[in-house]
């Protein structure tokens, strides 16, 4: 896997997210006390608060504490409360969990844009950025997420 490089972020609300989460802990996953959604709200519509919980054999389960409105706006679906492994979004899904998974396991951020299949044969454009953030004994293990999406216009 590919070495996380900052540089490559191209959304500069996803850009200050990092710098945030990075000057939080110089690097390395901030406990979770130190998460305020209000110290970025520049990208309050974007931002995910995920959970880490115990999955099947030792593995982990990433379920939707706090889902992005624009997140919510664009599936035109709840999606709060769910895991992340049961999301209707096809191979989007996959990339999902494989990107909370490298964030939470090496314990660094992961950085992935793309493109993706949407609904009635439209393409969506998405940045993502996962930072992991640990337990600090009041709370438990979560992911925070700033996701950025539009619909590609098809001619």
């Amino acid at each position: 896997m590919p070495e996380f490089n900052a540089k490559e972020i191209e959304d500069q609300r996803l850009a200050r997210l990092h710098a945030h989460w990075h000057s939080l802990a110089g690097g390395k996953p901030p406990p979770r006390s130190a998460i305020d959604p209000l110290d970025f709200p520049y990208l309050l519509g974007n931002i995910s608060l995920v959970d880490v919980e115990p999955g099947e054999a030792g593995g982990s389960r990433f379920r939707f504490r706090l889902i992005a409105e624009n997140i919510e706006r664009l599936f035109d679906r709840p999606i709060a409360g769910q895991y992340a492994d049961e999301l209707k979004v096809g191979l989007l899904r996959t990339e999902i969990v494989r990107s909370y998974r490298s964030a939470w396991e090496q314990g660094a951020p992961d950085h992935t844009k793309g493109e993706s299949n949407y609904r009635n044969s439209h393409r969506i454009h998405y940045e993502r950025l996962v930072l992991p953030v640990v337990s600090d004994g009041e709370a438990g293990d979560m992911l925070l997420v700033g996701s950025i999406f539009s619909l590609i216009n098809r001619a």
